[in-house]
């Protein structure tokens, strides 16, 4: 793989996710293994290596003003977790921090001066508490946006629990369910509208899934946003309790995404 190659592919978050977690474990292990294990050629695993660990090398941040913080799992089923902070305009990585607890992300970020973190404008987390915490305390003007994604996943996560509650287990259900209403081709369509009409009750929560990706999709302001999602606590929260209650508590970062369209999902 050529170096432009890589550098394009850098410009995917996704990408920027996985490609840090690479280079995080050949710090630990050998490029051959780690080519082995993920079905890389020996070169590209390299390239990836000095990739971030020239990106690193900077101690100090461009002055972004907007970044994301976001944790994953160093492994697959490992607790092992590491912490990416990414300059989402320029779509590039800042830092890799070990670890994902307020106190180590602290640490690693007190490590830029008061002065970049000062004009940090926005930063994209999802509702995980500590992030809140780091981000008021250490970026000071900084709004926080939490990732639409997350609250998606969210959503998605209760609609599944609510199937399970309603004893609705035909095969290949789950997976029509979270995917997007438009996402679905017409064979798709058809199965989901099948089982929906017999089990109404899990009709009613997906469309109400549906209408917080409408939410997303259709508004345009902070507070358009906000009376439609007041509107969808009121009647979603009938069946989605936990995820009505957390978008409730977390309102005002929710409704921060509408005015820039910040996410961690570049």
């Amino acid at each position: 793989m050529s170096e432009r190659l890589s550098f394009m592919r850098l410009r995917q978050h996704s990408t920027i996710r996985y490609e840090s977690m690479i280079y995080e474990r050949v710090k630990n292990c050998s490029i051959e293994e780690i080519s082995r294990e993920e079905g890389l050629g020996w070169e590209e695993v390299e390239l990836i290596f000095n990739h971030f660990a020239k990106e690193l090398e900077k101690e100090e941040w461009e002055a972004p003003e907007r970044i994301s913080l976001d944790e994953f799992s160093n492994l697959k089923g490992h607790k092992d977790f590491i912490t990416t902070v990414v300059y989402l305009d320029k779509k590039i990585l800042l830092d890799v921090i070990k670890g994902h607890k307020q106190d180590e992300l602290m640490e690693a970020l007190k490590a830029q001066p008061d002065a970049v973190r000062e004009k940090v404008k926005e930063v994209s987390v999802d509702m995980w508490s500590g992030f809140t915490a780091v981000t008021k305390e250490l970026f000071p003007n900084a709004k926080i946006i939490y990732d639409r994604f997350h609250v998606m996943t969210i959503i998605n996560d209760e609609l599944n629990k609510l199937r399970k509650l309603m004893g609705v287990h035909e095969k290949g259900l789950p997976h029509l369910l979270w995917k997007n209403k438009e996402d679905l081709k017409d064979e798709q369509k058809q199965q989901l509208e099948v089982i929906l009409k017999e089990h109404p009750c899990l009709g009613i929560a997906w469309e109400m899934k549906e209408e917080i990706r409408q939410i997303y999709q259709s508004s345009r302001t902070f507070r358009g946003a906000e009376r439609k999602l007041e509107k969808w606590i009121r009647i979603g929260g009938i069946l989605y309790q936990s995820s009505a209650s957390m978008i409730q508590k977390h309102l005002p970062g929710i409704c921060n995404y509408f005015e820039n369209h910040t996410t961690n999902g570049l």
